[in-house]
């Protein structure tokens, strides 16, 4: 709302808690459950057969039900208050991200099967899935952390002062920075350390990929 006094303008209550909910909602999706479903697809494959799979599956589907409960939660804020829809750069950006997002389940109906011998190279197909799939997800988180930044200052612009406006930024750039490093971290051990014989840890895979599964964000 504006002050028409004084033309300062100012968030209410209830307008000021749908923001802080979409943007926790967001930052969990994004910043916790997706990045969690990429990084056990590429790190659990050699623990208990099938894991990584379930896991990759059950975060990634928890970011969706949070992405869809945040776009929800902001689509009717924006009604309510009488605003053009995805006219700005956070709202182009988020509404791609989460497009992608969407994707990439229905991209993994499509996948195709790997060759039963592990040791023979994939077909051309499912190679090219792979890429696509990887560079999809990686496309969707990118531009994911380029609206929780904007949207620091989308929700600053509605009333939140400067001085939470930049905690709130500083936590999202050390959130970021720790997560990168301790990815650049554990690739760098991965490279250092030997190769695991070919096939290990992807049996339950191989059991997965004899049918149409879904995939998701990563």
């Amino acid at each position: 709302s504006v002050v028409m006094s004084t033309g300062v303008a100012s968030i209410s209550s209830d307008a000021d808690s749908a923001y802080k909910v979409h943007g926790w909602l967001m930052f969990v999706a994004w910043g916790v459950f997706v990045p969690a479903g990429v990084l056990s697809a590429r790190w659990l494959k050699g623990l208990k057969p099938g894991l990584w799979l379930k896991l990759h599956q059950a975060f990634n589907a928890l970011a969706m039900l949070l992405m869809i409960i945040g776009l929800a939660i902001i689509i009717n804020k924006t009604e309510d208050e009488g605003l053009e829809h995805f006219h700005q750069t956070h709202t182009v950006t988020g509404i791609v991200a989460i497009a992608l997002a969407v994707l990439q389940p229905l991209n993994g109906f499509l996948r195709p099967p790997k060759p039963e011998d592990p040791s023979e190279m994939a077909s051309t197909p499912r190679r090219v899935w792979e890429v696509s799939h990887r560079v999809v997800g990686v496309t969707a988180e990118v531009l994911a952390v380029i609206t929780l930044f904007s949207g620091v200052h989308e929700i600053a612009r509605r009333g939140l002062s400067e001085s939470k406006e930049d905690k709130l930024r500083v936590g999202l750039i050390v959130w970021v920075a720790a997560l990168a490093a301790a990815v650049a971290a554990r690739e760098a051990v991965t490279l250092l350390r030997p190769s695991p014989p070919p096939g290990a840890g992807e049996d339950a895979e191989m059991a997965v990929n004899k049918g149409p599964q879904p995939a998701t964000v990563g």
